[in-house]
């Protein structure tokens, strides 16, 4: 069952990514609004 161990290192994979979008826009919003 190699596919159940590969869908959940991809949505890691996917999550952290968003995690790291979702973070990079907020500081990016904060740090415009801030200026």
């Amino acid at each position: 069952m190699d596919l159940g161990s590969g869908f959940l290192k991809a949505r890691d994979l996917v999550g952290d990514f968003w995690t790291g979008v979702m973070t990079g826009g907020q500081k990016t919003r904060g740090f415009r609004s801030r200026d």
